[in-house]
């Protein structure tokens, strides 16, 4: 599946995934994942989420897939929700959560979860970060840029 992706057989890749639904594990649900984000196929990428198992569910990798297609979907309420209940919030999840705000243009939810940001920073967060404060241009950006630099 990996290398049908990486060639952007996206259709290919979810046809390998339906044949072996009944051995998937967390990477083969990314991989399919990664390949409805990449067709915009949200309802495909719906069932996926579907079929996963509870313990599935909590793995964080998967999590953020999930996050990063309900994003790229423009379904900001259902990756709030995944996001939400995560136990062990991992830099790439806030990363996740940072560009999907981003990319559906709202770029003071990107200062809102900063705020409450509770695992140690890295350069992409604080990227990101710069990215929405640029976009937002106000009082409350320039302070929260400043304020991230002194972390």
């Amino acid at each position: 599946m990996k290398k049908l992706i990486d060639s952007q057989q996206y259709r290919q890749a979810l046809a390998i995934f339906d044949l072996q639904l009944s051995i998937g594990d967390q990477i083969t649900f990314t991989l399919a994942l990664k390949a409805c984000t990449k067709l915009n196929d949200y309802q495909y990428g719906i069932r996926i989420h579907q079929q996963l198992s509870l313990k599935a569910i909590e793995d964080p990798y998967l999590q953020t897939s999930l996050i990063h297609f309900y994003m790229q979907c423009h379904n900001i309420d259902q990756a709030d929700k995944i996001f939400s209940t995560m136990k062990n919030k991992t830099v790439y999840a806030y990363g996740a959560m940072f560009k999907g705000y981003i990319s559906n243009n709202m770029p003071e939810k990107v200062l809102e979860l900063f705020e409450k940001i509770s695992i140690k920073i890295d350069e992409l967060i604080i990227i990101l970060l710069f990215n929405a404060c640029a976009k937002l241009c106000n009082n409350r950006a320039i302070k929260t840029g400043r304020d991230a630099l002194n972390r």
